[in-house]
């Protein structure tokens, strides 16, 4: 018959049976490659972020959309899109025109 000890793991002399064999690592994470891991990190950011946009922007299409209709609903968000292309074209001018006029003032001095 064959003793116990023969076959059995042991840590430090004690006696381990199968259910309580103990796998060792040395500190690994569960996902080894770091780049996948933080991948997975920034697609669940991007999943959160259009998740909330599209619960704060959802009631606003669909009231817009139920009071006017599909084509009053399209000429409304047009019309705010071109607004906002507009303003943006508007600030973006005046930023370059004040870069221009520092430099045309830096130089003449």
């Amino acid at each position: 018959m064959m003793h116990a000890q023969t076959w059995a793991p042991s840590v430090r002399g004690h006696h381990l049976g199968y259910s309580s064999i103990r796998i060792h690592h040395r500190g690994a994470p569960l996902v080894t490659n770091m780049e996948e891991n933080e991948g997975w990190a920034m697609f669940r950011r991007t999943i959160i972020i259009v998740a909330i946009l599209l619960l704060i922007l959802a009631p606003i299409f669909l009231y817009v959309y139920l009071e006017r209709g599909l084509e009053g609903a399209i000429d409304f968000f047009a019309d705010r899109i071109i607004g906002v292309m507009f303003a943006g074209l508007l600030a973006g001018a005046f930023v370059l025109f004040d870069k221009l006029s520092n430099k045309l003032f830096n130089k003449q001095d």
